[in-house]
């Protein structure tokens, strides 16, 4: 798998499509290379969390070693927008081989269509955030990459450092959410660069609309003219 090299050398050439210190919109076929923000800097970031849950992953490296941890699936009603707020974190690294492991990056999908302003949280729990963020032609898909050397580092069994992440974030324009996007994370031993590994979860939250007032009316309205009509054919057989 080449995205997470090629993908990272392509940024580099195209630093001027937007650099920033704090948040800002990535727009489709965008890049974002951030520095950090904290709830001073990026207060719309902060809110109500709406959902919080741990998701596993785990790399398989052979038969009865592998690396993984736990994805923290967190949402937050932003304060300031009333709409949610994306802040996928990895946290509780494990590493149960011999070598060292690194996490290079993970993408999400579940975006096309709403805007998006992208960054992470330097005043959070966690180690590193990513060197950059990327969203796909399509607006559908966003990448998060650390590039070689300050990636994730999740020591083998000798000890070290099990490194997590800084909480990203991705504020949108969404009134609501679902649980229906996946993430994909990637990683390689760092003895053996050129195998870039993978694993993809499921039920990661994404952007959802939700009905709007006249049209759960219009359904309610909808529901008890059908079973007004049902009670009246009822009477009259």
């Amino acid at each position: 798998m080449k995205i997470l090299r090629t993908g990272l050398l392509a940024m580099v050439t195209t630093l001027a499509i937007s650099t920033s210190a704090l948040a800002v919109p990535l727009l489709p076929g965008g890049v974002v290379l951030p520095a950090g923000d904290t709830v001073v800097t990026a207060p719309n970031t902060a809110g109500v969390v709406r959902n919080d849950n741990l998701l596993p992953f785990s790399f398989d490296i052979t038969a009865f070693t592998g690396v993984g941890g736990n994805v923290q699936n967190r949402v937050a009603e932003s304060s300031l927008l009333n709409t949610m707020v994306f802040a996928p974190r990895i946290r509780d690294t494990f590493n149960n081989a011999t070598r060292n492991f690194v996490i290079a990056g993970f993408r999400l999908d579940g975006y096309a269509g709403w805007d998006t302003d992208v960054g992470y949280r330097t005043d959070g729990l966690g180690d590193k955030g990513p060197s950059a963020i990327s969203r796909s032609a399509d607006g559908d898909l966003l990448t998060f990459r650390y590039t070689e050397g300050s990636e994730l580092f999740v020591s083998g069994l000798l000890g070290g450092a099990q490194e997590e992440s800084l909480f990203p974030y991705i504020t949108t324009d969404a009134p609501s959410y679902e649980l229906t996007g996946t993430m994909t994370l990637f990683g390689y031993d760092i003895a053996d660069r050129s195998n870039l590994l993978s694993v993809e979860l499921a039920g990661l939250a994404v952007p959802a609309s939700v009905p709007e007032p006249s049209a759960i009316w219009l359904l309610g309205s909808g529901l008890l003219g059908l079973l007004g009509f049902s009670r009246q054919r009822k009477q009259t057989v």
